[in-house]
C-alpha cells in the first residue's frame, strides 16, 4: 500500500445538469451501472433505484476550502467526491478514507483551500498520466482558492508612437488558473 489502502479511487465520470440546483451522474464500477442525483444546495446524493441507501460522505468545494458532508441512511461504502470543472461538474467513487484525504485535495482538487502546499511542477507523462509536484510552505501563507476566485480586471495599455495616443482595453475575465 504505498499511496492509498485498496480499492483507492472506484470509478469517475461526468455529470449532467439537470436544473439550476441539481445534477445527475452516471457510471459503472466492477461491471455494475450506477446513476445518483446531487442536490447542489443541500449535498444530499440520491441514488436511482435504490432509495434509502446513500454513499458514505460527499466532498465538495467550498469558498473555505474542501468539505466533507457524512449523509445520513444505509450507506454503500463508497464516497463521492464532486468536482467542478466551469458549468459542469466530473465526480470520483472512492473509498471512503481517500475521500477527503491530502493527496484527493492536492490532485484533484488543484489544492484548493491548501494552505501549506504550493504548486512546484504540473506535466503529463508520454502515456498521458498526470504528474503534479507540490512542496510544502512551512510558513502556511499560499492562498490556493482554485474555485471561487473574483473577476480581474485587466488592462492593455499601448501608446501610438506617431502621436503619442495612448489607449486602453479593460477586461474583466474570471480566473480559474490553479
Amino acid at each position: 500500500m504505498w499511496i492509498a489502502p485498496w480499492p483507492g479511487y472506484l470509478s469517475s465520470g461526468d455529470c449532467d445538469t439537470l436544473s439550476y440546483t441539481e445534477i445527475r451522474c452516471a457510471g459503472s464500477a466492477q461491471g455494475g451501472n450506477f446513476a445518483f442525483r446531487i442536490d447542489l444546495n443541500t449535498f444530499n446524493v440520491t441514488l436511482e433505484n435504490n432509495p434509502g441507501i446513500v454513499p458514505t460522505s460527499i466532498v465538495y468545494p467550498t469558498e473555505e476550502g474542501i468539505q466533507e458532508t457524512e449523509l445520513t441512511g444505509k450507506k454503500t461504502g463508497f464516497s463521492v467526491v464532486l468536482l467542478p470543472d466551469g458549468e459542469k461538474h466530473h465526480f470520483l467513487l472512492t473509498d471512503p478514507s481517500q475521500a477527503a484525504s491530502t493527496f484527493t485535495k492536492l490532485f484533484f482538487y488543484e489544492g484548493h483551500g491548501m494552505k501549506c502546499f504550493s504548486k512546484f511542477d504540473d506535466r503529463r507523462q508520454i502515456t498521458g498520466d498526470r504528474i503534479v509536484t507540490w512542496k510544502v510552505d512551512y510558513s502556511c501563507s499560499q492562498v490556493n482558492d482554485v474555485y471561487f476566485t473574483e473577476p480581474v480586471e485587466e488592462k492593455n495599455i499601448s501608446e501610438d508612437e506617431n502621436n503619442g495616443i495612448t489607449t486602453t482595453n479593460e477586461t474583466n475575465h474570471t480566473s480559474t488558473e490553479a
